[in-house]
């Protein structure tokens, strides 16, 4: 994501017959349809509206540098809290606590997991650390999904990635039942 949120477009540096397109977030339906607009006016010698706004060799550093810094004090906010004593312990944690359609991360044997009761009672269990940058992932309710809240990755109740930076799925785990009460 670019820093000052809006993609680069345009050709590669100044004078290059090489284009690109990049810095869509998840905005890619309408940026990449942009994309086409600009470019091919640019590479059909024509003026477009909006190529000045999206310059691909645009350069800001005193404009991007207060979104740079907020997002990285973020990031290692996320990680301290993350890090921290602030997930539940698995040893005081039963596994009907977590409902049908509901998703808890814990920690069991020093390692923290993200867990899911599907509507079907079935339990999904996959590593709460994204392998992108090692953020522990929150549940997202209304989603229905992990979510890491370092860089954004978004992973289904299985672990697969629905959207990265990502590109490997949250690693498969077993629960290792000390009850047998416990389901």
């Amino acid at each position: 994501r670019p820093a000052d949120l809006l993609p680069y477009i345009g050709p590669l540096n100044k004078g290059s017959k090489e284009f690109i397109a990049t810095g869509f977030s998840t905005d890619g339906m309408v940026y990449g349809t942009l994309a086409a607009m600009v470019i091919s006016d640019q590479i059909g010698g024509h003026e477009n509206r909006w190529a000045e706004l999206y310059n691909s060799t645009r350069h800001n550093p005193l404009k991007s540098a207060p979104k740079f810094i907020e997002e990285n004090i973020n990031v290692a906010k996320q990680y301290i809290n993350d890090y921290g004593n602030s997930t539940p312990d698995a040893t005081n944690f039963r596994l009907e606590d977590v409902q049908a359609g509901e998703g808890r991360v814990v920690k069991l044997d020093g390692k923290k997991l993200a867990v899911y009761r599907s509507l079907d009672d079935k339990l999904e269990v996959v590593s709460a650390v994204c392998p992108h940058m090692k953020g522990i992932v929150h549940w997202n309710n209304a989603e229905k999904s992990w979510d890491c809240p370092c860089h954004g990755s978004r992973f289904k109740t299985d672990g697969e990635v629905i959207e990265g930076p990502a590109f490997r799925p949250l690693n498969k785990a077993t629960l290792k039942l000390k009850d047998k009460h416990q389901t």
